[in-house]
């Protein structure tokens, strides 16, 4: 999730008002808790968005890693 948060900071947020984010990790490695919050608020900080929806997936394989993906709308 580091390497999202570095992404963030190359975009050019100010052309977009809401956004989704999307999380999948492995049902053998899950983030915790604590984890996870620390990474909505980084998010929340990041973006400056009132309008931020979070989702979470669980996939059954064996990946440690956690991907993320950002969707960006403007509102017309």
């Amino acid at each position: 999730m580091s390497t999202f948060c570095s992404t963030l900071q190359q975009l050019d947020l100010s052309r977009y008002d809401h956004a989704i984010v999307f999380i999948r990790h492995s049902s053998c490695y899950p983030p915790d808790d604590t984890e996870l919050e620390a990474f909505r608020q980084v998010v929340h900080n990041r973006l400056g968005y009132e309008n931020i929806l979070f989702g979470t997936a669980v996939e059954n394989n064996e990946c440690e890693q956690i991907k993320v993906m950002l969707l960006l709308n403007k509102a017309a």
